[in-house]
């Protein structure tokens, strides 16, 4: 290959990787097998934070008194994001008083055994609620701190129990996430033989040895974030998988949806991440299916468009039902020059307030941008070009694209810099007001790039 040629592909390089906005695994294809094991009767954190640096911060432990204990471990991902580990006997939020065990009997203490290496100013807790007739009663709360090598027995009194009991609530965590005071990564706590004692107190916590557990195979969708639980693998438009998004009911009267991002949340509540991104205009598109699980409801896609830290543009998308794969196409619009692009996909739209019924499936694949879809690739691009013609070339005026049974040409002009100079439909380029010099031409049929050419002005 000749010096002139190489440089010609690598301009093209250029000009491609200035252009070349994709969604990473747009495709839905790319798909990790997580395997977890979890407690019986108990829900942890491995549920909401999947692993963090490879590792997930609540574990089955043979170090135990007898069988198995709990490990518990404050983790920093590789963002830098703090993940502490709990477990409970509720899969609704302990603090607010949901869920729980039955317990008809009025206990003293709560006792068990732990071992510990806790950093200094952070404190791994637990919790102990009772309620009667849906309503808390009793809620009692421990700090465990400092280092124990060796499994060391805690009793500690219930407080202010003074009515019988229908249901308990037992929860612990790594760190002080209660009162947010010292939350350490690297903080440990392991939990074995939880028991409510007392005075004729014969009920036992469900598998408060933590000797029963129960493996689950999960798939992970890679370089995507999720909220909510209802996220899972099904069958795509094309290729072998996309994702599916389910409203799932949580018990205790929250119903939550589920999210798809494509950038992710810090400790603060503050967003970060998304697609590195620079048009004014482009149209965000994918296939999708709705199945609604109330006639008034409907999935939604956020499109936010952010320039320098702040919102310049962007798209919105109101998902009505649909039994069979449906291209979707959002118009994307910045008013100042974008840096980044954020996407959400949710199961249901709770701009109209709470959601009321569970079960609504939102499936997603082919996500891509119509300046970049999916099925762009060098070879491909390479292989069309051979068909494409652009002349004359030179020119000082006119360009005309000539291509044989495309359909309906559209083309974008750019610099060498990738900067977009001219974008139209049809096979005419005019470019008698441009500046002499090279330019690339993206040729389109419908969303398909079919050639990239160079377009000199002379």
């Amino acid at each position: 290959m000749n010096k002139h040629l190489l440089t010609a592909f690598a301009v093209i390089g250029i000009a491609a990787a200035a252009n070349a906005q994709f969604f990473p695994n747009g495709a839905m294809e790319n798909w990790e097998t997580i395997n977890i094991e979890e407690p019986n009767n108990w829900t942890t954190s491995n549920n909401a934070w999947r692993l963090v640096n490879g590792k997930f911060t609540a574990t089955k432990s043979s170090d135990s008194r007898s069988g198995f204990a709990i490990k518990l471990e404050t983790l920093v991902s590789q963002n830098g994001d703090t993940a502490f580990a709990y477990f409970a006997n509720t899969e609704g939020d302990p603090l607010a008083g949901e869920g729980g065990q039955a317990f008809s009997q009025s206990p003293q203490n709560m006792t068990g055994y732990f071992k510990s290496n806790i950093a200094v100013g952070d404190s791994a807790v637990m919790l102990v609620l009772f309620k009667k007739n849906g309503v808390v009663v009793s809620q009692t709360e421990y700090k465990f701190t400092g280092i124990k090598s060796a499994y060391t027995a805690f009793s500690f009194p219930i407080q202010n129990l003074t009515v019988t009991p229908d249901s308990v609530i037992i929860a612990a965590a790594s760190s002080n996430v209660i009162a947010e005071v010292g939350v350490t990564p690297g903080s440990w706590i392991m939990f074995d033989d939880l028991a409510l004692t007392g005075s004729n107190i014969t009920q036992t916590i469900t598998n408060g040895n933590f000797d029963s557990w129960t493996t689950t195979s999960l798939n992970s969708l890679n370089d995507w974030w999720s909220g909510g639980e209802g996220i899972s693998r099904t069958t795509g438009y094309k290729g072998l998988y996309g994702v599916e998004l389910e409203t799932i009911d949580y018990q205790d009267g929250y119903i939550g949806q589920a999210m798809l991002l494509n950038f992710n949340y810090n400790d603060n509540g503050d967003p970060f991440g998304g697609l590195p991104y620079t048009r004014l205009n482009d149209t965000l598109v994918f296939w999708y299916k709705y199945n609604a699980a109330s006639a008034d409801d409907s999935a939604a896609v956020y499109v936010e468009l952010r320039g320098n830290g702040t919102s310049v543009g962007g798209g919105f998308l109101k998902i009505g039902a649909k039994s069979i794969y449906t291209k979707a196409s959002i118009p994307l619009f910045a008013f100042n020059q974008p840096d980044t692009l954020r996407v959400s996909f949710m199961s249901s739209n709770t701009e109209g307030g709470p959601i009321e019924v569970a079960g609504s499936k939102f499936t997603i694949d082919e996500v891509q941008l119509a300046s970049t879809p999916l099925n762009t690739g060098i070879k491909h691009i390479f292989k069309n070009s051979a068909s494409i013609g652009l002349y004359p070339n030179p020119t000082s005026n006119i360009a005309v694209i000539k291509a044989n049974n495309t359909g309906l040409i559209s083309y974008e002009l750019n610099d060498i810099t990738g900067k977009v100079i001219l974008t139209g439909v049809g096979n005419d380029i005019n470019i008698s007001n441009l500046n002499n010099g090279i330019y690339f031409v993206t040729v389109k049929s419908g969303v398909e790039v079919i050639a990239v050419k160079k377009l000199i002005k002379q």
